[in-house]
Parts: C-alpha cells; sequence; structure tokens
C-alpha cells in the first residue's frame, strides 16, 4: 500500500511540479491553480474508479463465474506472467479485498467452495481494475479549459498505469485457484462416492 501511495503523490508532485514550472517561465496560470487543478482532476479520477468499483460490485454475481471463458488465461499468458516475475512482486500490490468482506492476501483455506468464491473474487477484481483503466479516462471530457492535456491526462495516465499490475495479478492467481479447486472438488466427490 505504501508504494502505491507513494506512486500516486511522487504522481501528483510531479504533475504539480512540471505544471509549476511551465507557469513560472510562461506566465501561462498561477501556482495555485496549478496545485489546484492538479488536486481537481485527482479528486475526479479517484471518484470515477469509486463509481466503476460500486458497479462491479453490484452487478449480477453471475457476469463474475471464473470458470467464464473470457476470464481464462492462456499458457501465453501463464508465460508473460513467468517472464515478469510476478510472484516475486504480486504481493506488493495493495489488496483491498476487505472492503468487500473476501481478503484475497492469502489463501486462508484448503476447501473447493472457498478456493472457487477466491477465484470469483479474482473476476471481480480484474473487471473493476479494467472499468477504472479505460473509465479513468473520462476525465478528459470533463469540460475545463486548455490545462487538460497539462493536468487530466497525466492523471489519468497514472490512473492506468496503477490498474495494470492489479489485473496481471488476478489473471496469474486464477488458474492456481481453479486447479486447486478442481482437484479438491474431484477428490471430494471421489470421497463421497467410496461411502
Amino acid at each position: 500500500m505504501i508504494l502505491y501511495l507513494t506512486i500516486i503523490g511522487g504522481g501528483l508532485l510531479l504533475i504539480f511540479v512540471a505544471n509549476t514550472i511551465v507557469s513560472v517561465s510562461g506566465g501561462a496560470f498561477p501556482v495555485w491553480y496549478a496545485f489546484l487543478q492538479t488536486m481537481l482532476y485527482f479528486v475526479y479520477v479517484f471518484g470515477i474508479d469509486i463509481i466503476v468499483s460500486l458497479a462491479v460490485r453490484y452487478a449480477p454475481a453471475k457476469l463474475y463465474e471464473p470458470d467464464k471463458k473470457i476470464f481464462h488465461v492462456g499458457e501465453n499468458e501463464k508465460r508473460f506472467y513467468n517472464f515478469l516475475k510476478i510472484k516475486d512482486w504480486k504481493d506488493r500490490i495493495p489488496e483491498l479485498g476487505k472492503m468487500a468482506n473476501f481478503d484475497k492476501k492469502k489463501v486462508e483455506k484448503l476447501e473447493a467452495e472457498y478456493l472457487y468464491k477466491f477465484a470469483k473474487e479474482t473476476v471481480y477484481a480484474e473487471v473493476m481494475h479494467v472499468g477504472m483503466a479505460i473509465f479513468g479516462w473520462a476525465i478528459l471530457f470533463i469540460p475545463c479549459n486548455a490545462t487538460i492535456f497539462n493536468f487530466a491526462f497525466p492523471i489519468a495516465f497514472v490512473n492506468f498505469a496503477l490498474q495494470i499490475p492489479p489485473i496481471f495479478t488476478q489473471r496469474y492467481n486464477r488458474p492456481k485457484l481453479l486447479k486447486a479447486y478442481a482437484f479438491l472438488s474431484k477428490k471430494t466427490l471421489s470421497e463421497s462416492k467410496s461411502l
């Protein structure tokens, strides 16, 4: 979480400082305006992210079944995640599943039902982050003046970039969860038949 907050704070500071330098050298707008616009666009994109999160969470649950083809992770994609060494850094990505009453930081129990729910939560998170990455660009269409590329575009870009690692993390973890789920389901079924 500290890493993400540092990136967000650093990004906002960089946007503010760059616009302050431009404003001081070219007199485009006062320094207070650069600060205000930076914070305003941050609040806009944060609000959009919250709306997307709520829309995803309150949409029909059947949309988020992890075994749907759209959520399938192919072998090439798995190799890509291994190439990125996602296993080494995925635990540094903030996990806010507790807000939805399901912590995805680690697997708590090896039960088929729990593992399927965990996989489903990865789908919720993936769709949420994809939505945030896409709809965050909507701040470019908020009526404003010519400063849209000074403030809105960089903030939308930072928002977009911060959504990519969580998407990768969800897609990296889901196949392992579904594989464990399938194994435990089969084991449970064979044990119930032998009784």
